[in-house]
Order: C-alpha cells, then sequence, then structure tokens
C-alpha cells in the first residue's frame, strides 16, 4: 500500500486551533501517516494553513521560511491583553477619532526591517516555556523586541475605529504586535479583531480547500505534489536578466558617431536611432505595466503603439545617449523594487488588451525578452557598419 504524501492547502476555519485542525485532518488519513503544519493560525484568524502529510513533513522549514499576506482589521481606541479578541477590550479614556491620513502615515513605519516585540500571549518561549502559558497563569511576561521584516503595509479601507490592511511579511511577524503597536503610535490604542492569511508562498486563499470538502471529497485529491514547494519557486534569476539589460543598452551604442546612429544598415528598415529610441519609449510602458502590478489589484495593462509614437516623436531628433540612461535608470530603480517583493507579488496578474492576462514575472520577462530582441538587431547593424564589439 502506497502511503500518501504532499501537501494540502487547506482554508483553516475561525474558531479552532491549528492543532485542531491538524488532528480533524489525521482522522482522514491511514494509521501511521505522519501530519503537521507549516506556520500556526491563530484560533481566531482564518486562511491558509499548509498541512504537511508524510515525508511532506520535511519541508516544514523551507515552507515556513516562505513570504505571507494577510488581510487583517485592526481597531482602534481599545486594547486587549491578548492584542486580538480573544480577551475583553481595555477602552482607552479620552479618545478622538483619528484621521484617515494620520493612520496611513503612522502604517509606513511599520515596514522594513523592524524592531518587534512579540505578544505575551504567544508561542514564544520564555526561559524554555511557552509565553502563553505563563501569560495565563497571572506572571509578568517580558518579551523581547527582535528584527521582523514587513515587505509591505497597504491600507484598504478606513472607517474609524476599524482600519483594514494587506500585509506582506517574512516569517516569524505578528499581526497582533502590528495592530497593538499601530495604537501605540496614534496614540489611541489598539488590537487585532480579525486576520486572515490569503498567501503563504505560492500558495493561494483562491486554490484552498476547507474541512468540510476533505471530509466529502477525500484527502488523495487535494495533495499537492510536494516538488511544487521547493527552491525553485523563489528562483530570482529573471530580476538579474531584467537588470543587466541597462548596461548592455549603452554598450550597445558605444563608440558610434551621429552618422552611424542614423545610417540604415541591413538587416531591417530602422536605423540604430530608431531602435534605441524605440527602446527607451517602450521601457517606459514596461515599466508602467510593472509598477501597476505592484501597486493595483488586477490592474489594465497598457499597450504600446510603437508606429503612432515614431510618427509624433520625431525619434531621429532625440538623444540615443539620452535614452540609454534613462533605461539604465528605470531598469536600476525598478530592480531594487523587485528584489525586495515576497515571492507571491510575482504572481499578481494584470489584463492587457491583446497579450491578455499577464503576471508580473511575465511582464519582467517580456521587457528582458523585448530588450534582448531589439539589441541583437543593433549588434547585426553594428557588423553591417564595420563597428562590431563582440
Amino acid at each position: 500500500m502506497t502511503m500518501p504524501f504532499g501537501i494540502i492547502n487547506l482554508d483553516k476555519p475561525a474558531g479552532i486551533s491549528s492543532a485542531r485542525a491538524v488532528s480533524r485532518v489525521k482522522r482522514l488519513l491511514p494509521r501511521g501517516v505522519k501530519i503537521g503544519h507549516a506556520g500556526t493560525l491563530d484560533p481566531f484568524a482564518t486562511g491558509i494553513l499548509l498541512l504537511l502529510v508524510g515525508k511532506a513533513t520535511k519541508l516544514c522549514e523551507e515552507l515556513m521560511d516562505s513570504a505571507k499576506r494577510y488581510e487583517a482589521v485592526i481597531k482602534l481606541g481599545a486594547g486587549t491583553a491578548t492584542d486580538d479578541p480573544e480577551s475583553p477590550e481595555l477602552a482607552v479614556a479620552g479618545v478622538e477619532p483619528c484621521g484617515r491620513q494620520a493612520v496611513a502615515d503612522a502604517l509606513t513605519t511599520f515596514v522594513g526591517n523592524i524592531s518587534q516585540r512579540p505578544p505575551a500571549f504567544s508561542a514564544m518561549k520564555v526561559n524554555g516555556r511557552r509565553a502563553y502559558d505563563l501569560a495565563r497563569k497571572g506572571n509578568a511576561v517580558e518579551m523581547q523586541p527582535r528584527i521582523v521584516r514587513v515587505d509591505s503595509i497597504e491600507m484598504i479601507d478606513y472607517q474609524w475605529p476599524f482600519v483594514k490592511v494587506r500585509i506582506d511579511c517574512g516569517r516569524g511577524t505578528y499581526i497582533r504586535s502590528i495592530a497593538r503597536d499601530l495604537g501605540a503610535a496614534l496614540g489611541v490604542g489598539g488590537h487585532l479583531t480579525q486576520l486572515r492569511r490569503t498567501r503563504s508562498g505560492r500558495f493561494t486563499i483562491a486554490e484552498s480547500v476547507t474541512l468540510e470538502a476533505l471530509a466529502e471529497q477525500g484527502i488523495s485529491r487535494h495533495l499537492l505534489d510536494p516538488t511544487t514547494a521547493r527552491p525553485h519557486m523563489t528562483d530570482r534569476s529573471f530580476i538579474d536578466e531584467y537588470e543587466k539589460g541597462a548596461a548592455r543598452t549603452t554598450l550597445a551604442i558605444a563608440g558610434l558617431t551621429r552618422e552611424d546612429l542614423l545610417a540604415f544598415p541591413v538587416p531591417g528598415t530602422w536605423s540604430i536611432q530608431r531602435l534605441v529610441i524605440h527602446l527607451a519609449d517602450a521601457e517606459q510602458v514596461l515599466a508602467d505595466r510593472i509598477k501597476r502590478l505592484i501597486a493595483e489589484d488586477s490592474p489594465t495593462l497598457l499597450a504600446f503603439d510603437q508606429d503612432r509614437w515614431m510618427t509624433h516623436l520625431h525619434y531621429d531628433e532625440q538623444s540615443a545617449e539620452d535614452a540609454c540612461a534613462l533605461i539604465e535608470l528605470t531598469r536600476k530603480q525598478l530592480a531594487r523594487v523587485l528584489k525586495k517583493l515576497p515571492d507571491g507579488a510575482f504572481d499578481r496578474t494584470g489584463k492587457h488588451s491583446e497579450a491578455g492576462v499577464m503576471s508580473l514575472r511575465q511582464v519582467v520577462e517580456k521587457a528582458s525578452a523585448h530588450l534582448n530582441h531589439h539589441l541583437k538587431f543593433v549588434a547585426d547593424k553594428r557588423e553591417s557598419l564595420g563597428k562590431s564589439m563582440w
């Protein structure tokens, strides 16, 4: 008998612990099959809880290290002992509603590598014991701050006293602590009232399964191949390829005179000048697509009409050197941003009028392919001019 193994992308419901969710699924497995999870969700929280079945339990550390995305609701004006809805509210006297901009500005201070103090009611260990065990017995628990990574915080909605946010972060980040510290920064107190994990590495909430569906349909159809969660998903060489294009463009026209740039050597019907100016214009459109996919949900991606641009923007009169400098600056700036994004960000998609749905990764790869395609023509034209560089 082949023992089951793989990953289950479970949508954990509110009201049960992560351990309880594991226990319920374990009943559906043959006796003796190991099962665990990669990353605890508090009982009140919902969303992705990755269950590891059989030999897939060896992937626990890899999966826990992956980037996470959460949607959360923070209530300002009151705190709780647990920093969540699991304990009574402790209202702050004399609180006035905070302005939207004040809240937005305060949220920005929690982005980056930040020092964060875990909640006293947490699974962190203090002198070998769980902090929540000590706190529940009435012991004073002093949690030491530690460095965690928060990639981005987006305010989705704000209606005093509730703030809805979307947070991309790294391992070990407590969203409860962000809620508590946001309230402290605004001087009004705060705690978390809702929390939903919507992404863990490459796994999304849209692809998750409920406990009810597992019970009705069985485990086997929902076991995912463990190899889909291995390190290749974090391969970011495509960003390096995108960034390298910056220097290659400047090198492509090095040593060429104005006459060389405006000549029409074969192959093709464009001069090197027109190719380079076209690349600079196209680069701004491609950069706009990248920025929209980073900043917006399901954006419309701009199309590019090269014939119209060439007709109206007088390509022959522009500076090829300035165009190359623009491409280099654009790519260097965006490469810095892309390198800081969590893994899940590259699966964000937008709609292009001709190409259809495209992910952020596909747009970055298309930008590299577009540049490489045209630089090959530049190389061929240089060779026709007798000024080959490679």
